[in-house]
């Protein structure tokens, strides 16, 4: 627990992790989700129709991974992005972690119950690696990054719902996130993922 409080877990506030999982044999599955703490456990929750669902109903062991890495969240939202080398098997732990994650936690599902329309998953932590230990500066363009990703991956469910009003708000959201990174950075790469992720919204919305 102590360990898990010093990475930045909490059991107030959501702490954005890739969760790797195993769809079937060798083949690896990633995602960002927002992680807490309850107890000495982690959770998080799933929609229904998504490849980590699925993965977690068919294997119960999963790596939560803390990764200062856009291009790891980039490849893990929009699968056409290529994943090699992305992933790293240790030889004591069925599922990979992460290469470039600066932290990551070996866990073993406890229990999948569906919460309001979502399914709450609960972990234990078997084993906390920590491959970094050198502090980051902070900036607004990253979590402005993975905020427009969190929004973009909640399209899908909210259409599915018809959730027009929270699909009008996910519009507003990505367009301010949009002008944070424009207006924190001149790095281009960040400049184009952020422009991606606005591009596949607009799509998905139809608009």
């Amino acid at each position: 627990m102590k360990i898990l409080r010093e990475l930045g877990f909490s059991p107030t506030t959501f702490s954005e992790t890739i969760v790797v999982t195993e769809i079937s044999n060798g083949i690896w599955n990633c995602a960002p989700i927002g992680v807490k703490l309850e107890n000495n456990n982690l959770y998080f929750y799933v929609y229904e129709g998504t490849r980590t669902l699925n993965a977690l109903k068919r294997n119960k062991y999963l790596t939560i991974n803390i990764v200062y890495d856009i291009s790891v969240f980039m490849k893990c939202v929009f699968k056409t992005c290529s994943n090699e080398g992305l992933y790293e098997l240790s030889s004591k732990f069925p599922i990979p972690h992460i290469v470039s994650a600066d932290a990551y936690v070996e866990s073993e599902l406890l229990s999948l119950e569906e919460v309001n329309g979502k399914f709450k998953a609960v972990c234990n932590p078997i084993n906390v690696v920590i491959k970094r230990n050198i502090p980051r500066t902070f900036n607004r363009a990253f979590p402005a990054i993975i905020e427009a990703l969190i929004y973009y991956t909640k399209i899908k469910p909210f259409k599915k719902l018809k959730l027009e009003r929270e699909l009008n708000k996910l519009t507003e959201r990505l367009m301010h996130c949009k002008y944070i990174v424009e207006h924190s950075t001149s790095n281009r790469e960040y400049l184009e993922y952020i422009e991606k992720i606005i591009s596949e919204a607009l799509k998905e919305l139809g608009k």
